[in-house]
């Protein structure tokens, strides 16, 4: 089945169409991410000294008892 001149035309358009809406979409999508990711992270730069103290951690396992030996 062949389509004439204009019937191509109106699939192309509505193609065209068809693609804009699904960027817009995704376009909007992206913004929305970007926007919980704005909200969840903080810089460094940005935190108080008692929540740097929080970000930290010390593990009494690391610590190593040395000792001398007699020669």
């Amino acid at each position: 089945m062949e389509l004439t001149r204009q019937e191509k035309d109106i699939v192309r358009r509505k193609f065209c169409k068809y693609c804009i809406k699904v960027m817009e979409g995704e376009a909007l999508y992206y913004l929305r991410q970007l926007e919980k990711q704005h909200q969840r992270e903080v810089c460094f730069s940005d935190l108080t000294p008692e929540q740097e103290n929080q970000l930290s951690a010390y593990d009494d396992l690391l610590e190593i008892n040395y000792f001398r030996t007699l020669k």
